[in-house]
């Protein structure tokens, strides 16, 4: 497990390592727990977000699943578990806003969305910081389930043995 680097659409680069099992783990729970009770349809798997992003007026047909959807990524987005767990994964990232040397990394902790120079332009990039924070060390836990319910969908079965 190595360290991932990205560059944000801002074009500052952020290089993610993944953070020990505990807090990887910790974090992936609080997200989980965020999510717990939020009402996600079977008709999400039926969304192809590619064309979405192709036809936005095609956004109507799904509007009740979109919106639960971003119901639910409201609850991760202000679940302060959520945000905790995300500083505990971020002290193994490093920031460098757009158009720095790259020699000048931050750390990525609450420092740096207060910083005098760079804090702006950190707040700008934060929910991509933690998109990436969140890539790196949640999605191996889920690579397998993702794996088979693609194959699932792929095959039109539903997993589940005939009654």
């Amino acid at each position: 497990m190595g360290s991932k680097t990205f560059t944000l659409k801002s074009g500052a680069v952020l290089v993610v390592n993944p953070a020990p099992f505990a807090d990887a783990s910790a974090l992936f729970k609080a997200v989980l727990r965020s999510c717990k009770g939020s009402e996600i349809p079977a008709e999400l798997a039926k969304v192809d977000f590619a064309d979405l992003a192709k036809d936005p007026g095609s956004l109507a047909d799904h509007s009740g699943v979109i919106g639960q959807l971003v119901n639910t990524v409201l609850g991760v987005a202000t679940s302060d578990e959520v945000e905790a767990g995300l500083f505990q994964c971020a002290a193994r990232a490093a920031y460098t806003p757009a158009e720095q040397k790259a020699d000048l990394a931050l750390k990525v902790a609450p420092a740096l969305f207060d910083d005098e120079k760079f804090g702006e332009a950190a707040r700008e990039d934060m929910f991509a910081i933690w998109a990436r924070i969140l890539e790196v060390n949640c999605l191996p836990f889920l690579r397998q389930t993702f794996s088979r319910l693609s194959e699932r969908r792929a095959t039109g079965s539903s997993g589940q043995k005939p009654s």
